[in-house]
C-alpha cells in the first residue's frame, strides 16, 4: 500500500456513516460516506452525489434515446445538460 492510498484509507476512516440514493433495480444507487459531526460538510457531499448521480441518470437516458453518439460525444451543447441536470437536482 503506498502513500496516498494509506491517506485515503484513513480519510474514509473520517467519515464514519453512510446513506443510499436510489436502487440498483431503478436507475441505480449512489453511496454517500460523511462524518456526522460535520453538519455542513455532510450536506455537501449529499448535495454533490446527487448532482452526479442525476448527471448520470440523465447521460444514460440520453444514450438509450439516441441523443449520445456512441462514443459518448453528446449532441447536446454542456450548458444545456448542466441545466437540465440542475432542474432535475433542484428544481431550478
Amino acid at each position: 500500500m503506498d502513500v496516498v492510498e494509506k491517506l485515503e484509507e484513513l480519510k474514509a476512516l473520517d467519515r464514519k456513516c453512510s446513506i443510499t440514493l436510489g436502487t440498483p433495480a431503478k436507475g441505480g444507487e449512489v453511496k454517500i460516506y460523511f462524518d456526522p459531526s460535520d453538519l455542513e460538510d455532510a450536506q455537501v457531499q449529499v448535495e454533490n452525489a446527487y448532482a452526479i448521480f442525476v448527471y448520470a441518470r440523465i447521460r444514460d437516458s440520453m444514450l438509450r434515446d439516441g441523443l449520445l453518439g456512441l462514443e459518448g460525444q453528446s449532441f447536446l451543447k454542456p450548458k444545456d445538460i448542466r441545466e437540465e441536470v440542475e432542474r432535475k437536482a433542484y428544481g431550478r
